[in-house]
């Protein structure tokens, strides 16, 4: 421990010349807040009632250095700045899936709007007009995962379900409760079929291109033509009262146009899946 005098000498007689405020010896300990002044063997004034130096800090007050403290700031710093890093790094692939998830849907919903603001075809006997919707919903099953499939029919059915003229002739809400709803309805379930039945594309050859064409075309009709005619003829059925027979009979006239749609959307996919090779 280090001794420190009031400087004067250390003998009797400086002593006695220097007077009685510097009889006592103060001692200096080292403190990890510096140095502390040690209380005299007297008392904290000692003999003259001058204090020795300032008093001594509560052993309650917790000290840190200043160096330790910026380390641990400077820690405590460098981990919010990487988990916001890592967070912004693992929204990035996130947002990208889901834009890639995404555009098709919203493509191919389109599509089917600019098919049925195209035109229709008016087939005496029904109130049910010939669009080009039922080749967009084949191209979709056709070509679309039947997640992705089912999501852009089901985007093009809100559109029109909250005002939006997406549906034929302009119409929007009030053709999902009219003659064609059956329809409409049935373009969901019957997307979803036809991506199911398709298979794996396979285009290596002229024969395994012909038998996948083959897949794609029953996939169609099965989806496309049967399931979708199947909601149409039952729900058309229960809103105009009309039995179900006299229905069937009055929408033969679609069944030629939509045979031909999946002809075409079976020989169009089949094409399109050969050149993304």
């Amino acid at each position: 421990m280090a001794t420190v005098s009031s400087g004067e000498g250390s003998s009797a007689g400086e002593r006695k010349a220097t007077g009685p405020a510097s009889v006592h010896r103060r001692t200096i300990r080292p403190h990890r807040a510096g140095f502390i002044w040690d209380r005299p063997p007297y008392g904290r004034f000692g003999l003259s009632g001058i204090p020795h130096g300032p008093p001594e800090p509560p052993s309650s007050i917790a000290y840190r250095p200043p160096f330790t403290a910026i380390s641990h700031n400077i820690g405590v710093i460098d981990m919010q700045t990487s988990h916001t890093t890592a967070s912004a790094a693992a929204t990035t692939p996130l947002a990208r899936r889901i834009v890639a998830a995404s555009w098709k849907p919203v493509l191919f919903a389109v599509l089917m709007w600019l098919s049925a603001a195209a035109g229709e075809i008016p087939i005496p006997g029904t109130p049910v007009p010939i669009t080009l919707q039922t080749f967009v919903v084949m191209l979709a099953g056709l070509m679309l995962p039947w997640r992705q499939a089912g999501a852009a029919v089901a985007t093009y059915l809100a559109a029109g379900a909250v005002g939006l003229p997406v549906f034929a002739g302009g119409t929007s809400t009030l053709a999902l409760v009219g003659p064609s709803a059956g329809f409409l309805f049935g373009f969901l379930p019957g997307v979803v079929v036809i991506a199911l039945l398709r298979g794996k594309s396979d285009t290596s050859s002229f024969a395994a291109a012909a038998r996948t064409a083959g897949r794609y075309l029953l996939a169609a009709l099965v989806g496309g033509v049967v399931v979708v005619y199947a909601f149409g003829f039952i729900i058309q059925s229960a809103l105009t009262g009309a039995p179900l027979a006299a229905v069937a009979l009055a929408s033969m006239g679609f069944v030629v146009g939509d045979a031909i749609k999946a002809v075409v959307a079976s020989l169009a996919a089949a094409g399109l899946s050969k050149l993304g090779r």
